[in-house]
């Protein structure tokens, strides 16, 4: 059915709807309700007179240049903000090497790896992991300790695959630790805690190098405001806590050098003194300055008056022979034995 402008115009509203639609289907110009124009023809001549065949005149030009242009413009846009794909292949690499960092490990350690023990061919998280476990064995003999570079095989806490001690897992290519030490056979995924490997002590260590210094005859790494300022003792990190008997080089707990250059864990330290224990486990010198207590000592020694039944009395001079005294006859006095340390 076509619509003309000579057309009688329908009184039914239903018509006038559908008419309408009509005229919109057919008459470009029906959305403004008008039936006076018609669409125009088409013709070869374009607006360069290059006789272009089916071109339709300058509008059609001008839609085609606006849409190649808006084409144009959104295919740059997606262009200029879509990634590289090398950079899109590293930023999935990375990805992947991050997955599942800080989610696995023990109480010890956050790591994506557990070990294999050569020493009784069992897996564990960690070999402190192992030896707590190993220390429990009811049979004395059983009993053992795990050297961390006996280590040979890892576990993928990820995707479970067993393989070679390596930083990335060779299945699924994650970090099995962001820190990685091949020498120690160590990983770690918590870098805050500054580690760090110590050619010397030839053992990872803790609280960053910087500010760590190796003294060659103690035999360990002592901070730094030790440096110049601790005596010396040789190898004095090799040998167990006097408190609680814990071997203190490969201890993961704070170490305290003391005075007489001495170590015990800072813990059994605290709790010494707690306890009003000033003296050094293994050589009893005084593990602090003492200056203050012996002054308190002497003061109350001379505010504290001899008993009556001692005062008359007369005594002579403590191994020195009579003749060599200008007065032999001295009064009975305190007397108590102070470190000289």
């Amino acid at each position: 059915m076509s619509v003309t402008s000579n057309q009688e115009t329908p009184t039914n509203e239903c018509a006038i709807s559908i008419d309408f639609q009509l005229d919109l289907d057919q008459n470009l110009y029906g959305f403004i309700e008008s039936n006076g124009f018609e669409v125009p023809g088409s013709t070869t001549v374009d607006p360069f007179r290059n006789h272009t065949p089916k071109i339709e005149g300058i509008y059609e030009w001008i839609k085609l240049f606006v849409f190649a242009a808006t084409i144009g413009l959104i295919e740059g846009m997606k262009l200029a903000s879509s990634p590289s794909p090398s950079a899109s292949m590293e930023g999935a690499k990375e990805e992947r090497l991050d997955f599942g960092k800080m989610g696995y490990g023990c109480r010890h350690y956050r790591r994506r790896c557990m070990i294999r023990a050569p020493c009784c061919n069992e897996v564990y998280d960690c070999r402190h992991c192992h030896n707590e476990a190993a220390s429990m064995l009811k049979r004395l003999y059983d009993r053992h300790e795990l050297d961390r570079f006996d280590v040979k095989q890892v576990i993928c806490s990820v995707c479970d695959t067993e393989q070679p001690v390596s930083r990335t897992c060779t299945n699924c290519g994650v970090n099995m630790g962001e820190y990685f030490c091949e020498i120690c056979k160590f990983y770690d995924d918590d870098i805050d805690k500054g580690l760090f490997h110590c050619d010397d002590c030839g053992i990872c260590r803790v609280g960053g190098r910087e500010n760590f210094f190796h003294c060659k005859k103690c035999g360990s790494c002592y901070s730094i405001s030790l440096r110049d300022n601790h005596s010396c003792v040789e190898n004095s990190m090799r040998h167990h806590c006097p408190i609680c008997y814990e071997y203190l080089f490969d201890s993961m707990k704070d170490t305290v050098v003391m005075k007489c250059g001495h170590t015990m864990h800072r813990e059994c330290y605290n709790e010494m003194i707690k306890r009003d224990k000033f003296c050094c486990p293994i050589c009893t010198k005084s593990v602090r300055d003492m200056s203050a207590a012996w002054k308190m000592i002497d003061e109350e020694i001379e505010a504290t008056m001899m008993p009556d039944e001692y005062r008359q009395n007369k005594t002579h001079g403590f191994g020195v022979p009579q003749k060599h005294l200008a007065k032999p006859i001295l009064p009975p006095h305190l007397w108590i034995e102070v470190c000289i340390y």
